[in-house]
């Protein structure tokens, strides 16, 4: 059964009850998932790597696996057997021109979590490496600059961090987040709507390639010629939930499909974060009601994760002080404006590309750049003040030029 976008229902929130599990992640902070498998009593709180050391693998098959052929059979809906015999042979060709796999999950503490509503089998394409901690991302297809640089700076800093990226592969924040991921050289996850021969949405299909390519992985519980559909998205999110250590919802309308992830969240016992977003703006009605509610806590910085047993490195992981609003980043009603830009400078346009997309610290950017420290002092001071970068309170830089960069 679907939990309802504004919340849960009672069937799903008793049964996390019935399991000892209690309600919101207050008290999942005490209960790591991966206790799950019984190797130590439930009290204890592990460090992150020890809990990794207790994850079981994903149970992998080969596509002459007897178990996961069966069960790929049964998912096909056509009226005649022959039909659905067709349709079987023709999948398999296609996982084994694409090196795709099949998981049994059935004894998975991540999606064990699910219950009743775990998935029957999942097909996977590239590597899927579940031993790290994970966080779910997911929010709005069209956000806004905002939205775009939260999502863009925290995946960056997560990934970085080692912690593994979860989302639906969808346009807006999904796509920002698998693709900054990887960029910052991190692992990603991305949770299908429809079947991996048909990949939605199709102007993502460099992002997929390159999700495969770097060793990460795509998963969906659909058959690789099953098409998206408006019921396949939101069944997809609970396993986008399940698969994290906590979700994040990042700038969500009041509709959006980002509260129905918050909610399997709930119904799990996963911890769910939202990011506080502007009262007046119709893009941040769903992150602010699952505030109110108490369904979500507020999520002001990596820190704030450090609260989930599995995430408690991110205490000390680096985050932009406060200050204004960076160029890109305006009152969500005001159109954005171009920041006054130093023209004909070369050495400003030096450092802002030696930043790209990392942090640095102004001994690295004078080797890269190589000109004297007095000068780069100098310009990092007028790039600070012009809104081009951002000087972390561990001295470090970080550009803002690519916060409005769309979605790819």
């Amino acid at each position: 059964m679907l939990p309802e976008a504004g919340g849960v229902k009672g069937g799903a929130r008793d049964r996390a009850r019935d399991r000892g599990q209690g309600q919101g992640h207050e008290t999942y902070t005490t209960c790591s998932r991966y206790v799950v498998v019984g190797v130590l009593p439930i009290e204890d709180t592990l460090q992150t790597s020890v809990q990794t050391l207790l994850m079981p693998p994903p149970d992998l098959r080969d596509i002459d696996d007897v178990e996961a052929g069966a069960r790929h059979f049964s998912m096909l809906t056509d009226d005649s057997e022959a039909e659905k015999q067709r349709r079987l042979v023709a999948d398999l060709k296609a996982m084994q021109a694409n090196g795709w796999r099949y998981w049994i999950p059935d004894k998975d503490p991540r999606l064990r979590r699910l219950a009743s509503d775990m998935p029957h089998l999942l097909f996977v394409a590239g590597e899927l490496d579940l031993s790290r901690p994970a966080v779910a991302i997911v929010g709005s297809r069209k956000p806004d600059e905002y939205g775009e640089a939260i999502c863009r700076i925290l995946t960056t800093t997560l990934a970085t961090a080692g912690v593994m990226i979860v989302s639906g592969g969808a346009l807006g924040i999904d796509g920002i987040a698998h693709t900054h991921a990887l960029e910052a050289g991190g692992k990603t996850t991305a949770v299908l709507g429809s079947g991996l021969q048909k990949p939605h949405p199709h102007t993502h299909k460099s992002l997929f390639s390159k999700i495969v390519q770097s060793g990460s992985a795509i998963i969906s519980e659909l058959p690789p010629s099953f098409p998206a559909a408006k019921f396949t998205f939101p069944a997809r999110n609970r396993i986008i939930a399940a698969l994290s250590d906590a979700v994040v919802v990042l700038q969500a309308g009041e509709n959006s499909g980002a509260l129905i992830t918050a909610a399997w969240a709930q119904a799990s016992n996963i911890p769910c974060f939202a990011v506080p977003g502007d009262i007046w703006y119709q893009m941040s009605a769903g992150s602010l009601s699952l505030l109110r509610s108490q369904i979500a806590k507020p999520l002001i910085s990596p820190a704030d994760l450090a609260t989930v047993p599995e995430l408690q490195s991110l205490i000390s992981a680096k985050w932009p002080r406060l200050t204004n609003r960076p160029w890109g980043i305006p009152n969500s009603w005001i159109k954005a404006t171009a920041p006054q830009q130093p023209k004909g400078d070369p050495t400003s346009t030096a450092i802002i590309q030696a930043i790209g997309s990392n942090v640095l610290s102004a001994d690295t950017l004078a080797t890269k750049v190589d000109i004297p420290a007095g000068l780069l002092a100098a310009k990092l001071i007028e790039l600070e003040l012009l809104g081009m970068i951002i000087k972390l309170p561990d001295g470090t830089y970080m550009s803002t030029q690519n916060t409005t960069q769309k979605d790819p």
